[in-house]
């Protein structure tokens, strides 16, 4: 599966970004979205994210999943 990928511009974390429906889906059971609307790593919000650059690494082995308004528009 390919994701576009998304920086926080406060700590630089790269995130790959999901739909808003996708995060409801994971989120069913406890409806606790919030998660995926902000940084994993700091707290700063998805909708400030700016996207990765070719410098910028997504590392695999810890996907971090955010929700990036008109992402995947």
């Amino acid at each position: 599966m390919s994701f576009k990928e998304y920086k926080c511009p406060r700590c630089g974390r790269v995130h790959a970004a999901i739909s808003l429906a996708d995060a409801e889906d994971v989120v069913s059971e406890n409806g606790d979205i919030s998660p995926f609307l902000q940084c994993f790593g700091c707290g700063a919000p998805s909708t400030d994210f700016v996207p990765a650059g070719a410098d910028d690494e997504l590392s695999y082995s810890s996907v971090a999943v955010v929700v990036v308004p008109d992402a995947l528009h």
